[in-house]
């Protein structure tokens, strides 16, 4: 579990996964379309007071009409949702 762990974290990397719906870049999606809990994972890393780097990787559109700049904008939509006015841009 990630509480095991969360008072070793010094940098996250943050990618979404489609749980198994197929995408066009080998299953992963635009953070906060997948299966993975951002909010939880925040959450954790918010008890152990982290307050180093959050990295997000964005592969791309999963389908056309998307464009990457589209998938970016869900992805930074999606993250100001989970953490408001936490966020630093």
């Amino acid at each position: 579990k990630l509480e095991q762990y969360a008072p070793m974290i010094r940098h996250v990397h943050l990618k979404d996964y489609a749980g198994g719906r197929k995408t066009a870049h080998a299953g992963y999606a635009p953070i906060g379309s997948g299966v993975i809990d951002m909010a939880s994972i925040f959450q954790v890393l918010e008890s152990v007071d982290f307050d180093g780097w959050v990295n997000v990787e964005l592969d791309g559109p999963p389908a056309p009409p998307l464009t990457s700049r589209d998938v970016a904008a869900m992805s930074l939509g999606h993250l100001k949702g989970v953490l408001g006015d936490r966020m630093a841009e």
